[in-house]
Order: C-alpha cells, then structure tokens, then sequence
C-alpha cells in the first residue's frame, strides 16, 4: 500500500515545506487526494518538484499526510479549525467540501471516494436510532394514554 511505502520511505518522489520543515511524499497520492496538488503537479516539469505551503503549520501538514495516506488523523480540538482551514486551502478531498465546526469531531475521516456514502450510512444509522427512540417514546405515551381511559 502506499502507506507501507511512506512508513518505509520508498519512491518518493516530491518533497512538501512548510516552516523550515520539509516532508517528502508521493506524487500519486497527494493529487488522486488534493485537485490544488494535482493541478500544481501538472504545470511542472521538474521530475522531483520543492512545493513550499506558505502559511501552512508543519504539525496540520503532518495530520493532513496522516489523513492522505491512511484515511485518518488525529487533531487536537484546539487545533480542528486551523486544520480544517489548511485542508480547504488545499482542497484536501473528504475534508475541504465538507462543513465541518468545532461541534462535530469525527473520529475517523476518510479521503476515498467512499467518504460521502459513509458519512451518510452514518447519519442514517444515527437517524435511525433517535427515530426508533422516538417512536418508542410515542408508543410508551399512547399506551400510557389509553391506560388511562
């Protein structure tokens, strides 16, 4: 997988700064997960491009490989917004379309094009349940109700 090439530090093939860090990675997966990346990688001619991220932290760059590579990250909720701000200033597939605020910390974000049916598998999943309770709230009163009478 590419995150078994990443951990063994293999093919990489473009390096990513940001502050006086720089991180190497994958042409292939940072563009198939990012249209700014896929874009930049397009216009350039260099066989292993130096692509510096004004304005980006190092530990958001780190969590957005992390998310990149693996479909999942860990971001302390302190830092949710900036992250989240550095995503969609990349366009990070999975995270700069969605609308996502301090209230709602997922646990696991996905970059594959599965995320959408899994966010919504989720929320039906979840709706289902407040439903079910719902109704079991409401047969409990009817029954309570026709006790009564």
């Amino acid at each position: 997988s590419f995150q078994e090439l990443r951990t063994a530090g293999e093919l990489f093939d473009v390096t990513l700064a940001c502050e006086d860090e720089t991180v190497e990675v994958h042409k292939v997966v940072i563009a198939a997960c990012s249209p700014f990346f896929r874009q930049v990688l397009l216009k350039t001619k260099q066989i292993h491009p130096f692509i510096y991220l004004k304005g980006v932290l190092h530990q958001d760059l780190l969590a957005l490989l992390d998310y990149i590579y693996t479909g999942q990250t860990k971001v302390a909720a302190e830092d949710l917004d900036r992250f989240i701000e550095a995503a969609q200033e990349l366009k990070i597939t999975g995270l700069a379309e969605q609308d996502m605020s301090r209230t709602e910390t997922p646990t696991r974000l996905d970059c594959s094009e599965n995320n959408s049916y899994e966010k919504e598998k989720n929320m039906t999943e979840e709706n289902n349940t407040e439903n079910t309770e719902n109704t079991e709230n409401t047969e409990n009163t009817e029954n309570t109700e026709n006790t009564e009478n």
